[in-house]
């Protein structure tokens, strides 16, 4: 174990942390503070060119809440490199929840600073042994650390303050628009109404810009009917034909799309179980993602079915 011991320090020697993203504090951990004093001491390090000066570990939301002239108890790590503080800060951190976009720039920072320590090959691994957060979950982390650097980069004055309070599942939909030229005209829509839309919102916006041909895909397109989450719509992507004005013939092409549709999840379907037999299925995010979408699609489809299995003669309208 790394060298350490204990010091008391003025609040204003000591300085964040040059490695650890920052993250936003509740106000009661400042509350707190004021109201009971600091009940575990800062972790901190020296800096290398001032020892009587120190980087902060962990320990900023109350850090924040002491008076610069006031002295507090720190516990100093020597030693600590950068992946140690990444550790020490992981282990400390379930005090107080990180955001889907906080633990994505952490995460990647944190794999840097593996990287650093112990090599490129088998970073992932290694991170994932030392968080115990699957290497699928940090992969996803991942991209979303890279749709926020591009945001950032396309518009260095939006804070996508929406975007950050949505969960792990959004963002990640979100991030598979990287590279698209519309991410940003998208982002900025989304951002708006972060806290209503649902995810299969963001899976039928994200499938549409990009044009996939999965099935799977198209099937979530097609099926998501006119859809209402909050202030957001999703249009229905199933087309009618506006000289149609015929129930009947209306009918007739709704039938047919439909039974396409059933032949396209029965591929997907023989696809997966072929997938499993030779134990080629795995729990990748993208396999995820497809069955999830299976999952909602055959609801729907079943949902359609029935509603014209009651209509009289199976002809709707007539």
């Amino acid at each position: 174990m790394e060298d350490r011991e204990f010091a008391s320090v003025k609040a204003k020697n000591i300085h964040g942390s040059r490695v650890i993203p920052p993250r936003l504090h509740g106000l009661q951990i400042g509350e707190s503070v004021k109201a009971l004093g600091v009940q575990q001491p800062l972790i901190v390090r020296p800096l290398a060119s001032r020892p009587d000066q120190y980087e902060l570990i962990d320990g900023a939301g109350r850090l924040d809440a002491l008076d610069p002239e006031q002295e507090v108890t720190v516990e100093v790590r020597a030693n600590a490199s950068d992946a140690e503080v990444f550790r020490i800060s992981e282990a400390t951190s379930k005090r107080t929840q990180r955001s889907a976009s906080e633990n994505a720039k952490f995460y990647s920072d944190y794999l840097e600073a593996v990287k650093k320590e112990t090599g490129e090959k088998g970073a992932l691994a290694r991170l994932a042994s030392e968080t115990q957060v699957s290497e699928s979950e940090l992969s996803q982390y991942l991209s979303i650390n890279k749709l926020f650097a591009k945001l950032s980069s396309l518009d260095i004055d939006s804070e996508f303050s929406g975007l950050k309070t949505m969960g792990i599942n959004k963002l990640y939909e979100l991030s598979k628009l990287v590279d698209h030229p519309r991410l940003l005209e998208t982002a900025e829509q989304i951002d708006k109404t972060a806290d209503k839309i649902a995810v299969e919102a963001i899976v039928s916006i994200v499938g549409g810009l990009l044009g996939e041909e999965e099935p799977a895909e198209a099937i979530s397109r097609q099926l998501s009917g006119e859809e209402t989450t909050g202030s957001t719509t999703v249009s229905p992507s199933i087309p009618m034909n506006e000289s149609i004005t015929s129930a009947g013939a209306r009918y007739e092409e709704v039938s047919t799309r439909l039974q396409s549709l059933v032949g396209e999840i029965k591929t997907v379907i023989s696809r997966i179980e072929n997938q499993h037999t030779l134990g080629a299925a795995s729990e990748s995010p993208d396999t995820i993602g497809i069955l999830q979408k299976m999952h909602v699609s055959l609801r729907r489809l079943s949902y359609y079915l029935q509603k014209l299995e009651t209509m009289p003669d199976g002809k709707a309208g007539t």
